[in-house]
């Protein structure tokens, strides 16, 4: 068993459950816009990732490094009270005190469904740092970039290597709410926050924005 409560069983399925699931936004923040391949796609994947995490009453922590200026205005972050935010100036966003607040504050949460970038230095830290620390760590592929698709690529990689889920938006979302029958999931699902987004497939296939 690990030190946040996952049984062996839950770690190897990677099953979703709202009352131990936390979100982590990381770093996204206007002023990496520019050098971020597909910015504006995962920005919008990213939005709706904390809409439903709100809508399912699930801690949404978001990172800025500092430097770097404010969170994206297209997240709506300004929307919603429960927003954690952590300031930083090393990479991962799990520093030792929020580690502790996490812990302290949302004690049965043993899973983290994260986006972000760049996913090769803070996501990837992120991750790393979460897992090492017990964590299930679900990262959102459609929502993480680099500066290059190489990075963002090899990161996926060494991620999955290190034990993280690579999941996507919907697969993410569909499974923290389970079933169409979930008044939250009608909330969620009537707000047009499930309608389709055209696959990037760039993305997919790794090649840089032109």
């Amino acid at each position: 068993m690990s030190c946040c409560g996952n049984d062996d069983g839950n770690k190897t399925v990677g099953e979703l459950d709202t009352k131990r699931t936390a979100l982590l936004v990381v770093d996204l923040q206007d002023k990496f816009g520019p050098m971020i391949q597909y910015w504006s796609h995962i920005i919008e994947i990213s939005r709706r990732l904390v809409r439903a995490a709100h809508i399912l009453d699930l801690p949404i922590y978001v990172s800025e490094q500092k430097g770097w200026g404010s969170s994206a205005s297209e997240l709506s972050l300004n929307s919603y009270t429960n927003i954690n935010y952590v300031s930083k100036t090393q990479f991962s966003m799990l520093l030792p005190d929020v580690l502790k607040s996490m812990k302290a504050k949302h004690p049965s949460v043993d899973t983290l469904i994260v986006c972000g970038v760049m996913a090769h230095c803070c996501v990837q830290s992120t991750v790393l740092t979460a897992i090492k620390h017990g964590y299930t760590v679900h990262v959102v592929v459609n929502a993480v970039s680099s500066p290059t698709m190489t990075d963002r690529k090899y990161a996926i990689k060494r991620m999955r290597q290190s034990g993280a889920f690579i999941t996507t938006f919907e697969a993410a979302v569909l499974g923290l709410f389970r079933a169409e029958s979930d008044p939250k999931f009608q909330e969620f699902y009537l707000s047009g926050y499930l309608k389709p987004i055209p696959d990037n497939i760039s993305l997919l296939e790794h090649k840089p924005e032109k």
